[in-house]
């Protein structure tokens, strides 16, 4: 999403976490599909890629990415095995690849042990919530 629909959704909708990019993650490059950065972060005015640089610069509406992945996966291009374990570079809370790879209750596994790494882990070490 452009840094204006951004903007918009913060103050005429009061939203204020919102999946704007998207990321084609392959092995851990950090590389994106559209040139973001990996990390949830407060967007600039300027650019929806570009992190805020000052309160003044900010947009209250954190921008997640659109594949937030597990990064012990993501050493792994694309598919392998571990230990009879499908493992690969783009599994996390992204269903598709985690929960076709893995099946139904394995996947879902690892898509909330991934959620949580970032949201409550993330909460605990830093305070907030992105």
């Amino acid at each position: 999403m452009a840094a204006e629909n951004l903007r918009y959704l913060s103050e005429k909708e009061g939203i204020h976490v919102c999946q704007g990019t998207i990321w084609s993650q392959y092995a851990v490059d950090n590389g994106a599909g559209d040139g973001s950065i990996v990390y949830r972060n407060y967007p600039s005015k300027e650019h929806f890629n570009k992190p805020a640089q000052s309160a003044k610069d900010l947009i209250d509406c954190v921008n997640l990415d659109g594949w937030m992945i597990d990064f012990l996966n993501a050493r792994y291009p694309g598919a392998r095995r571990i230990d009879g374990v499908n493992c690969g570079s783009r599994m996390g809370v992204g269903p598709i690849e985690t929960v076709i790879r893995l099946g139904t209750e394995l996947g879902v596994s690892q898509m909330l042990a991934t959620t949580s790494t970032h949201f409550d882990k993330g909460f605990e070490l830093n305070g907030f919530a992105g």
